[in-house]
Formats: structure tokens, C-alpha cells, sequence
């Protein structure tokens, strides 16, 4: 809370031409329980120099008034959480499953709790198993349901082996400029790296 009282007694510049203290808000603050900072009864400057800030939201404006803007490691700006929590690590889940620090810590935590070579639930001695009896137990059956998968096809399509191959050929025309685009270079390489020939 110190902190936050010395953040916004500050002298502020947003702009070369205007200078407004933030201490004029800081006898309005109030902050909820979630780290939230809301500002009652502002006036129009108030307003008019908030809008010209850096920031989507009222805290992480003032937030920035004394702590540079945070990235993902993709680059994209991180995600603001609250004033007293700053940015978010990363942008979206994606990015953070995809961190090479993160991946090795869950490979290592693994190792340490279930023994060398297990890196992920799946490798766990009896996991796959107990995975198939309780979708045994609820579904009738262990695999991959392509009994329900063919019903829905030809429920929706009437054809239980549909492909959208229409569908397919647009999205290549939009994303490759070709309808009938095919990574064949990539290919290459994955099985030159997978196996050890193209």
C-alpha cells in the first residue's frame, strides 16, 4: 500500500505539454481485494490526460508511470493482470507451453518424482491403463470412438467417410496462394530428422 501511495504521489509527464500530479488521485483511490484499482470522481483533465497515457485499463496506465511495459517471450506484449501483480509472464497459453524453460522444468520434475525416462503423465507405469478402463467403464470402448465420429458425419453430411475437401482447398488458396499447396521440403526434413532418410 506505501508503495502504491509514494507510485502515484509522483510528477508525471505524459505528454511534453501537460504535467499533472498524480497525488490528485491518490485521495480518490481505492483498491479492492483482487489488487484492482478503480479512480471516483475524476475530473474532465483528469480524464482527458488518462486517455492520452499508455495502457488499456486505469491501473495498468498508472502502472506504467514507473515500470516499463513487459513482453512475451514470442515478442507480443504480455497480458496486464492488476496493478500489484504488473504482466503476466506470457501472452497465452501457447507461448507457455512452448517455453523451452518451463518444458524442462516439468520434464525434470517429472524424473525426480516418477524416476528416469518418464517426462509426461502418459509414461507413468499403469496411467495408460487405468486410462483405458475408465473410458471402458463410461463409453464402451478404449480408443478413439470412430463408431461416434462416422455417425456424425453422415448425420450432418450424409456420408460417413465426409471430408471437406472444398474447405481445405480455400483455407491453402488463403494461407499459400495454392489450392493444392503441400510442404514437401518440410516433409523431407522431418523424416530426414525422424528417421534418417527422405
Amino acid at each position: 500500500m506505501k508503495q502504491l501511495e509514494n507510485t502515484l504521489s509522483l510528477r508525471v509527464d505524459c505528454d511534453s505539454s501537460s504535467k499533472l500530479k498524480i497525488s490528485r488521485f491518490s485521495r480518490k483511490k481505492s483498491i479492492n481485494k483482487s489488487g484492482r484499482l478503480t479512480l471516483k470522481k475524476l475530473t474532465a483533465e483528469e480524464h482527458a490526460f488518462l486517455e492520452t497515457c499508455e495502457g488499456r485499463t486505469l491501473a495498468e496506465k498508472i502502472y506504467l508511470f514507473t515500470n516499463p511495459r513487459q513482453f512475451c517471450v514470442c515478442g507480443k506484449p504480455a497480458i496486464f493482470s492488476n496493478y500489484t501483480k504488473g504482466y503476466r509472464k506470457y501472452c497465452s497459453p501457447q507461448c507457455s507451453n512452448a517455453d523451452p524453460e518451463k518444458i524442462n522444468k516439468t520434464k525434470a520434475s517429472f524424473e525426480a518424482k516418477y524416476g528416469a525416462g518418464v517426462t509426461n503423465a502418459q509414461q507413468i507405469p499403469g496411467v495408460s491403463e487405468r486410462t483405458k478402463d475408465t473410458k471402458m467403464a463410461l463409453y464402451g470402448y478404449s480408443g478413439a470412438n470412430v463408431v461416434l465420429a462416422q455417425q456424425t458425419k453422415l448425420r450432418r453430411y450424409g456420408d460417413p467417410g465426409f471430408v471437406n475437401i472444398e474447405k481445405g482447398m480455400k483455407t491453402k488458396l488463403t494461407k499459400y496462394g495454392s489450392p493444392g499447396y503441400n510442404n514437401r521440403e518440410k516433409a523431407r526434413t522431418t523424416c530426414l530428422e525422424k528417421y534418417g532418410c527422405a
